[in-house]
């Protein structure tokens, strides 16, 4: 440890000594592992983290199928049926295909705010607890329109003050009336902009047509229920559903996809391959790093030579120029990693609104393992 000691004292002294060598092999590395560092920090909030939903690697993405694709929505009729026939699923939850815009007065000017209606288990099957109230019950969906409404947590801060007693108050949603029965402990924004959440007014005629295909799915697969088993299962259903609603059903069916590859999958393959290329801009900026060193060394022929001469073994002249390197990298990780931190916060200036968890992007304990 004495002789380590020794040797990052003389490699500092000997690289104060050339500051123009320094500062450009420290600014070469550090853009190199700065932007490691800051994509890096998107690919792990977007892509490597889990879902921030309750057992994630069993929530599946439900959409409806036929003959001209698999990407519809699903009818409430329909996905009633389906829920009443499942074997394999714990959990079938719909929601609205995307948020709606929805005007929310009563407050001191009115705004304009995303809503959806939802099924009363959603929050069930994501794992998401009220963290005031309750949660949807059956008796909300009998009705031909929402009665009661849940807040989103972000909403509850921002345009009501966090209210510890909101619960039980009335909100005016595109001028109906509703009673706030709960706030949610966290948004799932992954999933929908939805800001404000009403039940499904399953009393309503529009809910009993079976051509109206505006709802997505959610379901939880029982513990051991594989994709392959749960699309059989959706598919036996849907044959049965056909036969009964030839007219409406012919040829639809429900597509079982996995709730991460949905959300994540769009962008995931980019993410790698920008990850790709500033791995390569790491390799160039340490070639060029490595072709400073070298021209240094011939410059510092004469002085070890000298050590040589004083006794010193090639192993002792290889691990003080090795301390020498590894003091330029610490100082080009430190600096690589305050131009990090600036590059997150601009990524996160200009990235895409729709970029998944663009909130959760940051340099944290993860990111900085990755940077040492």
């Amino acid at each position: 440890m004495s002789a380590f000691i020794q040797d990052v004292r003389y490699a500092s002294r000997m690289l104060a000594k050339a500051p123009g060598f320094t500062a450009i092999a420290v600014l070469t590395l550090a853009l190199g592992i700065g932007a490691n560092t800051a994509i890096f920090s998107v690919l792990d909030a977007v892509v490597l983290r889990p879902l921030p939903f309750a057992s994630p690697n069993r929530l599946v993405h439900l959409t409806g199928k036929f003959a001209m694709g698999d990407q519809a929505g699903i009818s409430p009729p329909d996905y009633l049926d389906y829920r009443d026939a499942n074997r394999t699923f714990e959990q079938m939850a719909v929601l609205n295909y995307e948020a709606q815009i929805s005007n929310l007065s009563g407050l001191e000017k009115p705004e304009q705010i995303a809503s959806s209606i939802a099924s009363r288990n959603l929050f069930d099957a994501l794992g998401i607890r009220p963290l005031l109230g309750r949660g949807f019950i059956p008796a909300d969906e009998q009705t031909t329109q929402p009665q009661v409404a849940i807040l989103g947590n972000g909403i509850w801060r921002t345009h009501f003050g966090a209210d510890p007693h909101i619960v039980g108050k009335n909100v005016v949603l595109d001028d109906r009336s509703m009673r706030v029965v709960g706030v949610l402990s966290a948004d799932p924004s992954m999933l929908s902009k939805a800001q404000i959440w009403m039940p499904l007014p399953l009393l309503n005629k529009g809910m009993s047509q079976r051509l109206a295909h505006f709802l997505v799915g959610v379901g939880k697969l029982k513990p051991g229920v594989t994709l392959e088993q749960a699309q059989a299962d959706l598919d036996s259903d849907a044959k049965v559903i056909d036969a009964n609603f030839p007219a409406t059903n012919k040829g639809w069916g429900i597509k079982v996809r996995s709730l991460s590859s949905v959300l994540v999958g769009p962008v995931q393959t980019q993410l790698f391959l920008i990850s790709g290329a500033v791995c390569l801009l790491l390799l160039i900026a340490c070639a060029n790093v490595a072709n400073l060193l070298l021209s240094r060394g011939e410059v510092r022929q004469r002085e070890l030579a000298v050590r040589q001469a004083l006794g010193a073994s090639r192993a002792r002249i290889v691990q003080q120029m090795l301390t020498e390197s590894a003091v330029l990298a610490f100082a080009g990780g430190l600096v690589g990693i305050a131009a990090a931190a600036w590059g997150v916060a601009a990524l996160r200036a200009f990235a895409p609104a729709d970029l998944p968890r663009l909130g959760e992007i940051g340099v944290n304990g993860t990111v900085l393992m990755f940077t040492a």
